[in-house]
């Protein structure tokens, strides 16, 4: 049944990725210069392809996670993340590991960034898996946003 789950979730967002590919208009703006969620769409691209082989680099912590009323980085602070370019993410304390998928393609409009996260287990990665919106991003640190109440901040190790 895990496995059914798991792949659900991977066929959902290789959906989610390939309608957001193909919607939106394909203008020529340019948004912002690249280094956080901007709008515009040959900027878009971009930035897909920008947040994507940053996620690829090293390992990752959660710097910071607040979810709807109150902060829960303190669940996550031994884990270090680890995306792979198969669209799937590890994170592991060298003792536990918990594994997911990942994927980074423009939003419905075209006009900003997803980035889906899932875990099938345990509960309080759950929690993690969601349709989040990349506000900004460096070399190092990542932040993003859902439903104007969830925060999650990745920082690289």
């Amino acid at each position: 049944m895990k496995h059914l789950i798991s792949h659900t979730n991977i066929l959902f967002l290789s959906l989610l990725f390939v309608l957001g590919s193909c919607s939106g208009s394909d203008d020529n703006s340019t948004g912002d210069d690249g280094s956080g969620g901007g709008s515009g769409g040959n900027n878009v691209a971009v930035q897909v392809q920008q947040v994507k082989a940053l996620m690829q680099q090293n390992s990752w912590r959660v710097a910071f996670y607040f979810d709807t009323d109150h902060e829960e980085t303190s669940n996550y602070t031994t884990f270090g993340f680890v995306f792979n370019a198969q669209g799937t993410v590890a994170a592991s304390d060298g003792i536990d590991t918990h594994n997911g998928i990942w994927l980074v393609a423009p939003n419905s409009n075209n006009d900003g960034v997803n980035f889906n996260l899932g875990f099938d287990s345990p509960p309080n990665y759950e929690e993690l898996s969601d349709d989040w919106h990349v506000e900004s991003y460096t070399d190092s640190r990542i932040e993003l946003t859902n439903d104007g109440t969830d925060e999650l901040v990745f920082e690289k190790i």
